[in-house]
């Protein structure tokens, strides 16, 4: 559906004669605020950070880069996978022209996205914010417990190739070029691939028998520079890191898990990412992101278990540094609420 144009009578205080905010709508009752700016001439050009085309608000990512963030996981864990396999993160339907994005219904988290924050964007605000993507692709599985049988799983491992390509590959490529012609001709600084996102909730046993397999085999076998990781514990390859996430209601659970990696083999290939989340104690609602980066014990001192929890395990893992990724992500209300802690073991 192409989008329709509708000026607001209210100018900008800065604008000059014939500017005046605009907004797009691409479906009746919603309003893309990532649109919002002035309008030259007809056409709509947002004020936006670093002056990149349909970007980020300057406000929101003037506050972003101050955090100074490592490494961003891009497009997200339940955004990508979806509740079903038709409403998964489908990036191919996210780039491009923002008129001819189709949307998608985003029932992992309950709305319409209209995907105007497509692939392109996600990488560029790593990008803007001075941080590597941690390109996570999905992987055949979805909340409501579908798995992608073996015998069709070849086009989605098909489909995250496509997808790195579009990140790292030369104009020449197929997907290089597509990039290219979306305005952003250099590779980005892609390093990280994620195969999918906390399968460990998936009983089947099919990531470790195939699923991780198949597309570890196929990206190493196309970039072997990349370094891949795993959302769950596998024994069928050696993931390059393996993203552990602590899910739990009880702040004495998190804070037990300051010890957790003292015992990790230092002379193992795989590095770990920590992720922790803590939600519904003592009346307060909300998360706690992973291991910050930069100096764990840098921290403000709050008296408060939803945060004095969080802080020892983080200060805990700071001390197997060397085998700790440290990265930031996203609060997963729709699992914060399980009592549930994951303790993966390196490989060694």
């Amino acid at each position: 559906m192409r989008s329709v144009k509708h000026a607001v009578a209210q100018p900008i205080p800065s604008a000059t004669e014939g500017e005046r905010y605009a907004t797009t709508h691409s479906r009746p009752g919603i309003r893309l605020g990532r649109l919002v700016g002035l309008v030259r001439h007809g056409v709509a050009v947002p004020p936006t950070y670093d002056n990149t085309p349909n970007g980020l608000r300057v406000d929101l990512m003037r506050k972003i880069t101050a955090l100074h963030p490592g490494y961003f996981r891009i497009p997200g864990g339940n955004y990508l996978e979806g509740n079903t396999l038709s409403t998964y993160f489908n990036w191919k339907n996210t780039i491009g022209p923002i008129e001819s994005r189709p949307g998608h219904d985003n029932s992992a988290w309950g709305y319409w996205s209209q995907d105007g924050m497509g692939l392109l964007e996600y990488l560029e605000m790593a990008e803007e914010a001075g941080a590597q993507p941690i390109l996570a692709v999905f992987a055949g599985y979805t909340l409501n417990g579908s798995v992608v049988p073996q015998s069709q799983l070849a086009p989605y491992v098909q489909d995250a190739l496509d997808e790195i390509q579009y990140a790292i590959g030369p104009t020449s490529s197929t997907y290089g070029a597509m990039r290219a012609a979306d305005g952003h001709p250099a590779p980005f600084n892609l390093n990280y691939v994620e195969v999918g996102n906390e399968d460990f909730f998936d009983g089947s046993g099919s990531y470790n028998a195939y699923r991780f397999p198949m597309f570890y085999d196929a990206i190493k076998a196309a970039y072997p520079q990349l370094k891949i990781i795993a959302t769950a514990s596998v024994t069928s390859r050696t993931p390059d890191v393996i993203d552990d996430h602590y899910y739990s209601n009880d702040p004495s659970v998190i804070a037990g898990d300051a010890h957790a990696y003292d015992a990790t083999s230092r002379s193992g290939a795989t590095a770990v990412a920590v992720n922790v989340y803590l939600a519904g104690v003592s009346g307060v609602t909300g998360g706690t992101s992973t291991v910050l980066t930069g100096d764990p014990t840098a921290m403000n001192s709050i008296a408060h278990p939803t945060a004095v929890a969080p802080a020892s395990q983080r200060v805990g893992a700071g001390t197997s540094g060397e085998e700790i990724l440290r990265s930031r992500g996203e609060y997963s209300g729709r699992r914060a609420g399980r009592r549930v802690v994951r303790r993966s073991r390196l490989h060694k």
